[in-house]
């Protein structure tokens, strides 16, 4: 994972534990947190998730890792 701008946090789900992009946007979808449309790369799938503000965006972040 990584923090792109201070409200927004990357993920790559590798293609090896989720062989389609919907097995991949099933598992970000259940992270509960706005998303942006997934990219594929040759690895895996990508999404841009929007944390939340204040005391909500730890476990936010560790609901992730």
């Amino acid at each position: 994972m990584q923090v792109a701008f201070r409200d927004d946090l990357r993920v790559l789900l590798s293609k090896e534990k989720f062989p389609a992009e919907s097995d991949a946007a099933r598992e970000v979808a259940r992270l509960g947190l706005p998303q942006g449309p997934g990219v594929e790369t040759p690895d895996g799938f990508g999404y841009v998730l929007r944390l939340p503000p204040g005391a909500e965006r730890h476990p936010a972040i560790l609901r992730v890792d």
